[in-house]
């Protein structure tokens, strides 16, 4: 009997152990991510600066995505911030992120995606979206990367952001005489809506036990007569299965999809790399 009870005050005692070791491990990486949020100053200006609170990074830390909606109070359009730890390497997440040329295979909802225009350190490009029960939208957007966070968080904090393109309908026109349509017929796009305003952004580092720490904003109007309840409805559901989306692509097809023959994309870095040298560049 003696034995037995020594064997449960043992078995008792290293339970007991490992769940402090646990709530230590959870407290400290809480902790990292709450720091590294310092660097938000040298993050693209959006227009909430929304940084996650304590019980929000926590929450997260259980595997939860985490979700804050609101009204913007400058513009009164309704935004979504949302975060979620990954189980995937930083570089393949980025790689997921910056590959726009693809969308139409990594998301729901987009049927039609490529770049129509390249610059020094961003991009136009060109999305056809369609949803049940909406008309088809389309948009422009001019996406980016920030050279200048990534500088100062000493190359550990990876953010891409974007905005509407300017002279949207211009663009959307360029856009479609480019002959770059492979789901979709310019038929199919006469009665398209454009997209009114879309401003977003995607901010990743990586956590010391490997996973990575991904949180994205968006503000939209989708144009149209679309009811305002129907797309606060919609918001927190669309936005998880997007994370998701973009989470089990990341996790199951970014390193087979890419090779020497894809397109050069963006890294975190600012410069324009073959997807091979962005990963040779950065995994561990």
């Amino acid at each position: 009997m003696k034995i037995i009870c020594t064997a449960l005050t043992l078995l008792t005692l290293l339970f007991s152990g490992f769940s402090v070791a646990t709530e230590n491990e959870s407290n400290s990486l809480a902790t990292f991510i709450e720091k590294k949020h310092r660097f938000y100053a040298f993050r693209e200006k959006i227009d909430l600066p929304i940084i996650p609170t304590r019980d929000e990074i926590e929450e997260a830390l259980t595997g939860d995505i985490i979700v804050k909606k609101g009204e913007s109070p400058s513009t009164g359009l309704y935004y979504v911030w949302a975060a979620k730890i990954m189980d995937v390497d930083i570089v393949n997440l980025w790689l997921t992120l910056l590959d726009r040329e693809h969308y139409d295979q990594i998301l729901p909802n987009i049927s039609e995606s490529f770049i129509s225009k390249q610059f020094d350190q961003h991009f136009y490009s060109y999305n056809v979206l369609d949803a049940p029960l909406i008309s088809t939208r389309h948009q422009v957007l001019d996406a980016a990367v920030s050279p200048l966070l990534y500088a100062k968080s000493g190359s550990s904090m990876w953010e891409h952001f974007w905005h509407l393109a300017p002279e949207i309908n211009t663009q959307i026109k360029d856009a479609l005489s480019q002959n770059k349509l492979e789901n979709t017929t310019l038929k199919d796009l006469k009665d398209a809506v454009a997209i009114r305003h879309h401003d977003g952004a995607w901010l990743i580092f990586s956590l010391p036990d490997g996973r990575t720490w991904a949180e994205s904003y968006s503000m939209n109007n989708p144009g149209g007569n679309i009811p305002e309840w129907i797309l606060r409805k919609v918001a927190s559901t669309a936005t998880k299965k997007t994370i998701n989306a973009y989470e089990t692509w990341a996790t199951n097809n970014v390193i087979a999809h890419i090779n020497n023959e894809h397109a050069i994309m963006l890294s975190p870095d600012g410069k324009w790399m073959p997807p091979t040298e962005i990963l040779k560049k950065h995994s561990k």
